[in-house]
C-alpha cells in the first residue's frame, strides 16, 4: 500500500469499494426528520460556507496580503510550489481572485517586476476571470449581446496576458490551461484549439484543469459534440485510469451528461436515477475506483476540493456510510467549482446531502446509540 493509500484510508474509514453499504431506515428527507448534527459529530448547518482558501493556510495569507496591497507573499507562495502544476494553478486562480474587486495591486506588481512569470501569470488568470464574470453563468438563451461581446474581448487580453505568461516561463503548464480555457471566449476552431492542449499536456501530461477545462471546450454546447466530448474523457482517462485527472475528469463529464440530458431544470437537490442506475452510474464508480486504488492526492487545498467530489459521488451512488466518513473530514468547508457550481443554492444542497447521507446511513446519532 502506497503512503497516498495509507493516509485516504485515515482520512476516510472505507469499506468494501466493490459493493454500497446497506441502507438505513431514515428518512431521504431532511426535513421529514430532525437532524441532529451535533449528534453525528458534525459541525453544525450554520458552518457550511464556501472555504476560498480551501483550507490552505498559507494561500490565504498570500491572498488577504495581496488585499493590503503586498504581493510578495504571493510571489514567494508560487516559487515555493515549484513544480507541482496542479498546486500551482490552484494558486494562482485564487490569487488571481483576490483582483476582482481592486486590482491596484496585481498593478503595482507588473510594475515592480515586469519580467516575473509569477506576475504575468496571476494577471493572465485574473483577466479570465473578469471574463467569465462579464459572461455570467446564465445559458446562451440567457446571456445578452453586450455580455458576449465583453466576454469575447477580455478573453483575447487574457490569452495575450497567457500567450506572455508562457514566455516567461516556458516549463510552466499554468499559461497554456489559462488560453485552454479563454478558447471559449475567442471561439476558435478545432484545428487551433488542439495545439494549445497538447502544449499545456506536454507540460504536465495529467494536469486536472487543463483536462476539465478542454473537455468543457469539447462539449456539444460550446465547440464541440457529443461524441467528440465522450472520446476525449475515454482517451485520455484510459492513459492513466487512476490518477486525480481521471478521477476529476470523470465526475466532470458525469455532471455535464446530466445537463445535456436534463437542459429543462438544474439538478437541485435532485435525487434522478441518472447517476444512480443511469448513464451517470459507471462514470462515477470509475471515479471512485481511480480514489480509493489510485494516486489521489489527499492534502492541501486539492485536498478539499476531492473531499468534495468524493462526497458528492458518494451520495450519488448511494454509498451513504462511505459517505459519512467523507463528510465528517470535510466539516463546513464548500469548495468552489466542481460539483456545486451547477446548483442555484449551493450551501443549501452542500447541507441536503450531507443530512441525506447519514439520515440514509447506517450510522445513528450519539444519544440514540447510547440511549437506544
Amino acid at each position: 500500500m502506497t503512503k497516498r493509500s495509507s493516509t485516504r484510508m485515515a482520512l476516510f474509514r472505507k469499506g468494501k469499494k466493490t459493493q454500497a453499504p446497506a441502507v438505513g431506515s431514515g428518512s431521504a428527507d431532511p426535513a421529514a426528520t430532525a437532524f441532529d448534527a451535533a449528534g453525528y459529530g458534525l459541525v453544525p448547518d450554520s458552518a457550511i460556507a464556501l472555504d476560498v482558501y480551501l483550507g490552505d493556510s498559507r494561500l490565504a495569507a498570500a491572498s488577504k496580503a495581496c488585499l493590503q496591497n503586498d504581493w510578495t507573499v504571493a510571489d514567494r507562495l508560487l516559487d515555493d510550489v515549484g513544480g507541482d502544476w496542479d498546486t500551482r494553478f490552484l494558486y494562482v486562480g485564487v490569487i488571481a481572485d483576490s483582483a476582482k474587486n481592486d486590482d491596484s495591486w496585481l498593478q503595482a506588481w507588473l510594475a515592480a517586476q515586469p519580467e516575473s512569470a509569477n506576475a504575468a501569470v496571476v494577471h493572465a488568470s485574473a483577466l479570465h476571470a473578469l471574463a467569465s464574470s462579464v459572461r455570467g453563468g446564465q445559458a446562451a438563451s440567457l446571456t445578452t449581446r453586450e455580455q458576449f461581446e465583453g466576454f469575447h474581448r477580455i478573453s483575447r487580453e487574457a490569452d495575450d496576458a497567457a500567450a506572455r505568461a508562457a514566455e516567461l516561463a516556458p516549463d510552466d503548464p499554468s499559461p497554456w490551461v489559462i488560453r485552454i480555457i479563454s478558447a471559449l471566449g475567442r471561439q476558435i476552431p478545432h484545428d487551433e484549439f488542439r495545439p494549445l492542449f497538447a502544449e499545456a499536456a506536454r507540460r504536465a501530461p495529467l494536469h486536472r484543469r487543463a483536462h476539465t477545462y478542454a473537455h468543457q471546450y469539447w462539449l456539444a454546447k460550446w465547440f464541440g459534440s457529443d461524441e467528440l466530448a465522450e472520446r476525449f474523457v475515454l482517451e485520455e482517462t484510459a492513459r492513466a485510469p487512476k490518477s486525480a485527472m481521471a478521477f476529476e475528469l470523470r465526475i466532470h463529464y458525469a455532471q455535464e451528461l446530466w445537463l445535456r440530458n436534463n437542459l429543462d431544470k438544474r439538478p437541485e437537490g435532485d435525487i434522478s436515477t441518472f447517476y444512480r442506475t443511469g448513464p451517470g452510474r459507471p462514470l462515477l464508480d470509475e471515479a471512485l475506483d481511480a480514489f480509493w486504488t489510485g494516486e489521489v492526492p489527499a492534502g492541501g487545498g486539492l485536498g478539499t476540493i476531492d473531499q468534495n467530489l468524493l462526497a458528492w459521488a458518494l451520495y450519488q451512488t448511494e454509498r451513504y456510510d462511505e459517505a459519512c466518513d467523507v463528510w465528517t473530514a470535510v466539516g463546513g468547508s464548500m469548495s468552489g467549482g466542481y460539483p456545486w457550481q451547477y446548483y442555484k443554492d449551493k450551501a443549501g444542497v452542500f447541507r441536503l446531502f450531507r443530512q441525506r447521507s447519514f439520515l440514509e446511513s447506517s450510522r445513528k446519532p450519539v444519544a440514540t446509540a447510547t440511549h437506544g
